[in-house]
């Protein structure tokens, strides 16, 4: 799930009929919500957008200043600076509808640096959007309900406080640092998982918002994940096949071809079709490590003297290709970081015979490497089998 997929969930929820977006940027989120009144703001949006007559080439004081109407859903992405962000929430609840939705973007940074400002030029960003909406909570939380859901850099969702009583004053005292963010990051945040907040969410009306609009790739996404979801593979797959068909953005093409090839995974006869899409999935983002490691790992489990090779090989290969710092896909696809990548050419060097290259690769992910339980139980296990004392 993602800020775009959130944004139709509310836009379908409420029958919105307008949605204003401050901070349009490249129009990967602003071309694929639907909705039949849409308005963007941005003092100077990429040049490729869909529909650029709906962009408003304009500072958001600019446009707050001069704007006379009310909207069903707000999206704040804008100058990611906490005093800027705390502007535009001031200035959006103003222009609210009484049952609308604002969903604020880059709510939730998971590294000191991920919310330094100014921004360092190195590795993904989120500004220090998180202590606007600290201080936003402070101030109006007797008015608005105000939550984070835990994906996509954490979004954050306000609306109006539908029971008046009893109220709970918020009031963060501690100095706005990452550290006590870090400390206090549930309860400050309110940070929720999306199954906890979209529960009331049916799938007649995700089917209402494909119905709509059968070609927006969103559409398409938003009903392959809930097939997932539930276990219906065989659907999830049309779908996620037709969002990438529908898609221009290399890198959602990318994400919905592994997000098909783990369903044809999981029904364990389509091995053809796995190795397939994941090498399609390559050929449009080659520096990308997922569906390298992907590959890897199925050849690795297949367990035969071609699939070990195979497996060394996609495993080097993107050891040296890879770009290990390009940021994360929308959902978790099964890889674990770039020390997946070493773990599966170490255990393939084995097999192929580089005995102690593989030892010293198993050696360093142990040493070296913040594992997870299920890797760092593995590399033991083949530490153990060498008789390697660590």
């Amino acid at each position: 799930m993602n800020r775009t997929t959130i944004i139709n969930y509310l836009i379908s929820k409420t029958n919105a009929k307008s949605y204003l977006e401050i901070g349009v940027w490249n129009g990967h989120n602003f071309d694929n919500i639907v909705c039949a009144k849409r308005v963007g703001v941005d003092p100077s949006p990429e040049t490729n957008l869909k529909r650029p007559d709906l962009c408003k080439v304009m500072t958001s004081d600019e446009f707050f200043a001069q704007n006379t109407e009310l909207f069903d859903v707000i999206f704040i992405d804008g100058l990611h600076h906490a005093d800027q962000v705390f502007k535009d929430l001031a200035n959006a609840v103003q222009c609210l509808t009484p049952n609308g939705y604002i969903v604020c973007h880059d709510m939730n940074p998971l590294s000191e640096s991920a919310q330094s400002v100014p921004y360092s030029g190195q590795g993904s960003w989120n500004g220090d959007c998180w202590k606007a909406l600290i201080q936003f909570k402070n101030q109006y939380n007797f008015k608005y309900d105000v939550n984070v859901i835990d994906v996509d850099h954490g979004c954050g969702i306000i609306s109006h406080k539908k029971n008046i009583a009893p109220i709970n004053l918020f009031n963060v005292k501690e100095e706005l640092t990452y550290e006590n963010l870090d400390k206090n990051r549930k309860e400050w945040l309110n940070l929720i998982d999306f199954t906890s907040w979209a529960h009331g969410i049916s799938f007649d009306e995700m089917m209402n918002a494909y119905i709509g609009d059968p070609t927006n790739e969103y559409n398409n996404y938003v009903l392959a994940l809930w097939y997932d979801n539930i276990g219906q593979t065989a659907s999830a797959i049309s779908y996620y096949i037709r969002s990438a068909e529908r898609s221009d953005i290399p890198l959602y093409q990318y994400e919905c071809l592994i997000r098909a090839a783990l369903c044809f995974q999981k029904q364990g006869t389509r091995g053809l079709s796995v190795r397939g899409l994941l090498q399609r999935a390559i050929s449009i983002m080659p520096k990308r490590p997922e569906a390298y490691f992907l590959l890897a790992r199925y050849h690795e489990r297949e367990n035969t003297v071609e699939s070990w090779v195979n497996c060394y090989t996609y495993a080097s290969m993107a050891l040296g290709i890879c770009d290990f710092d390009c940021g994360n896909l929308r959902t978790w696809v099964e890889y674990p970081g770039p020390y997946g990548m070493l773990f599966e050419k170490a255990v393939s060097a084995w097999w192929v015979g580089l005995c102690e290259d593989s030892k010293n690769m198993f050696i360093d992910l142990y040493k070296n490497h913040a594992l997870d339980a299920t890797h760092k139980g593995s590399v033991l296990n083949n530490l153990k089998f060498m008789k390697v004392s660590v």
